[in-house]
Protein backbone atom coordinates (compact mmCIF):
# COMPACT_ATOMS: atom_id res chain seq x y z
CA UNK A 1 0.00 0.00 0.00
CA UNK A 2 2.84 2.44 0.79
CA UNK A 3 4.44 1.86 -2.61
CA UNK A 4 1.08 2.52 -4.29
CA UNK A 5 0.66 5.79 -2.38
CA UNK A 6 4.24 6.83 -3.23
CA UNK A 7 3.56 6.03 -6.87
CA UNK A 8 0.38 8.08 -6.87
CA UNK A 9 2.15 11.04 -5.32
CA UNK A 10 4.98 10.75 -7.86
CA UNK A 11 2.49 10.81 -10.71
CA UNK A 12 0.55 13.74 -9.36
CA UNK A 13 3.52 16.06 -9.03
CA UNK A 14 3.24 16.90 -12.74
CA UNK A 15 0.18 19.07 -12.37
CA UNK A 16 1.97 21.90 -10.63
CA UNK A 17 5.13 21.98 -12.70
CA UNK A 18 3.84 21.43 -16.21
CA UNK A 19 1.16 24.06 -16.68
CA UNK A 20 1.87 24.37 -20.43
CA UNK A 21 2.23 20.64 -21.02
CA UNK A 22 0.91 18.88 -23.02
CA UNK A 23 0.33 20.69 -26.29
CA UNK A 24 -3.12 21.18 -27.76
CA UNK A 25 -4.29 18.59 -30.31
CA UNK A 26 -0.88 16.99 -30.68
CA UNK A 27 1.07 14.49 -28.65
CA UNK A 28 4.20 15.74 -26.94
CA UNK A 29 6.67 14.32 -24.47
CA UNK A 30 8.47 15.95 -21.57
CA UNK A 31 11.31 14.72 -19.40
CA UNK A 32 12.28 16.27 -16.08
CA UNK A 33 14.76 15.35 -13.39
CA UNK A 34 13.98 15.91 -9.73
CA UNK A 35 16.89 18.04 -8.43
CA UNK A 36 16.63 16.49 -4.97
CA UNK A 37 16.44 12.80 -5.87
CA UNK A 38 17.68 12.72 -9.49
CA UNK A 39 14.58 10.67 -10.37
CA UNK A 40 13.62 10.95 -14.03
CA UNK A 41 10.00 11.69 -14.90
CA UNK A 42 8.87 11.11 -18.49
CA UNK A 43 5.39 12.23 -19.49
CA UNK A 44 3.63 11.89 -22.85
CA UNK A 45 0.36 13.67 -23.34
CA UNK A 46 -2.17 15.57 -25.36
CA UNK A 47 -4.67 18.31 -24.56
CA UNK A 48 -7.83 19.28 -26.41
CA UNK A 49 -9.56 22.63 -26.76
CA UNK A 50 -12.65 21.17 -25.06
CA UNK A 51 -10.68 21.44 -21.82
CA UNK A 52 -9.21 18.03 -21.00
CA UNK A 53 -5.66 16.78 -21.00
CA UNK A 54 -4.57 13.15 -20.97
CA UNK A 55 -1.10 12.02 -19.95
CA UNK A 56 0.81 8.80 -19.45
CA UNK A 57 3.74 9.08 -17.09
CA UNK A 58 6.67 7.17 -15.66
CA UNK A 59 7.86 8.70 -12.40
CA UNK A 60 10.25 7.00 -9.98
CA UNK A 61 9.63 3.73 -11.81
CA UNK A 62 5.83 4.02 -11.46
CA UNK A 63 3.63 4.05 -14.57
CA UNK A 64 0.17 5.54 -14.77
CA UNK A 65 -2.40 7.64 -16.59
CA UNK A 66 -3.59 11.10 -15.61
CA UNK A 67 -6.61 13.10 -16.71
CA UNK A 68 -6.58 16.78 -15.78
CA UNK A 69 -8.68 19.84 -16.58
CA UNK A 70 -7.36 22.63 -18.79
CA UNK A 71 -10.13 25.21 -18.34
CA UNK A 72 -11.55 26.70 -15.12
CA UNK A 73 -15.08 25.52 -15.93
CA UNK A 74 -13.77 21.97 -16.43
CA UNK A 75 -11.74 22.22 -13.20
CA UNK A 76 -14.99 22.77 -11.32
CA UNK A 77 -16.22 19.36 -12.53
CA UNK A 78 -13.10 17.74 -11.04
CA UNK A 79 -13.71 19.17 -7.56
CA UNK A 80 -15.53 16.53 -5.53
CA UNK A 81 -15.53 14.89 -2.13
CA UNK A 82 -15.37 11.44 -3.73
CA UNK A 83 -12.13 9.44 -3.73
CA UNK A 84 -12.84 7.73 -7.06
CA UNK A 85 -14.84 8.12 -10.24
CA UNK A 86 -15.70 6.10 -13.29
CA UNK A 87 -13.70 6.73 -16.44
CA UNK A 88 -14.84 5.28 -19.74
CA UNK A 89 -12.55 5.09 -22.74
CA UNK A 90 -12.34 3.55 -26.16
CA UNK A 91 -10.15 3.56 -29.23
CA UNK A 92 -11.43 3.48 -32.78
CA UNK A 93 -14.60 1.35 -32.96
CA UNK A 94 -13.69 -1.03 -30.14
CA UNK A 95 -16.35 -1.16 -27.38
CA UNK A 96 -15.80 1.21 -24.46
CA UNK A 97 -14.08 0.12 -21.26
CA UNK A 98 -15.26 1.58 -17.94
CA UNK A 99 -12.86 1.65 -14.98
CA UNK A 100 -12.73 3.09 -11.48
CA UNK A 101 -9.99 5.75 -11.23
CA UNK A 102 -8.71 7.63 -8.18
CA UNK A 103 -9.47 11.32 -7.68
CA UNK A 104 -6.74 13.46 -6.19
CA UNK A 105 -8.04 16.79 -4.94
CA UNK A 106 -6.49 20.15 -5.67
CA UNK A 107 -3.88 21.45 -3.30
CA UNK A 108 -1.80 24.62 -3.33
CA UNK A 109 -0.49 25.10 -6.85
CA UNK A 110 -1.98 21.86 -8.15
CA UNK A 111 -5.14 21.10 -10.11
CA UNK A 112 -7.43 18.23 -9.14
CA UNK A 113 -6.67 15.17 -11.27
CA UNK A 114 -8.00 11.69 -11.94
CA UNK A 115 -5.37 8.95 -12.06
CA UNK A 116 -5.01 5.26 -12.81
CA UNK A 117 -1.84 3.44 -11.77
CA UNK A 118 -2.93 0.35 -13.72
CA UNK A 119 -3.07 1.83 -17.22
CA UNK A 120 -1.04 -0.69 -19.22
CA UNK A 121 -4.03 -1.92 -21.26
CA UNK A 122 -5.09 1.63 -22.04
CA UNK A 123 -1.58 2.63 -23.11
CA UNK A 124 -1.34 -0.31 -25.50
CA UNK A 125 -4.79 0.39 -26.94
CA UNK A 126 -3.91 4.04 -27.62
CA UNK A 127 -0.57 3.04 -29.16
CA UNK A 128 -2.36 0.65 -31.53
CA UNK A 129 -5.29 2.96 -32.35
CA UNK A 130 -5.80 4.04 -35.95
CA UNK A 131 -8.35 6.80 -35.71
CA UNK A 132 -9.23 8.18 -32.29
CA UNK A 133 -9.09 7.87 -28.53
CA UNK A 134 -12.20 8.89 -26.56
CA UNK A 135 -12.39 9.53 -22.81
CA UNK A 136 -15.37 10.31 -20.58
CA UNK A 137 -14.84 11.51 -17.01
CA UNK A 138 -17.23 13.47 -14.76
CA UNK A 139 -19.69 13.54 -17.66
CA UNK A 140 -17.18 15.31 -19.92
CA UNK A 141 -16.27 13.57 -23.17
CA UNK A 142 -13.06 14.29 -25.04
CA UNK A 143 -11.94 12.98 -28.42
CA UNK A 144 -8.17 12.86 -28.76
CA UNK A 145 -5.99 12.40 -31.83
CA UNK A 146 -3.79 9.32 -31.93
CA UNK A 147 -1.46 10.69 -34.62
CA UNK A 148 2.13 9.98 -33.52
CA UNK A 149 0.92 8.78 -30.10
CA UNK A 150 2.79 5.46 -30.28
CA UNK A 151 6.25 7.02 -30.45
CA UNK A 152 5.61 9.34 -27.51
CA UNK A 153 3.98 6.67 -25.37
CA UNK A 154 6.85 4.28 -26.11
CA UNK A 155 9.25 6.77 -24.52
CA UNK A 156 7.25 6.62 -21.30
CA UNK A 157 7.11 2.81 -21.36
CA UNK A 158 10.86 2.65 -21.97
CA UNK A 159 11.49 4.93 -18.99
CA UNK A 160 9.60 2.44 -16.79
CA UNK A 161 11.20 -0.61 -18.46
CA UNK A 162 7.79 -1.82 -19.64
CA UNK A 163 7.95 -4.06 -22.71
CA UNK A 164 5.06 -5.48 -24.72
Amino acid sequence: MRKWIAGVMSLVAISAVQADFPGLDEWTVDQTIDPLTDDVRVTAGIGIADGLQFMLQCSSGNFGAIIAPLKPEITMEFITMDSSTQVSWRVDDIPAVTEEWSILPAKAGRKPVVINTNADEMAMAVMNANDRFVLRVHGITGVFSVDDAAGYIQQVLDACDIAY
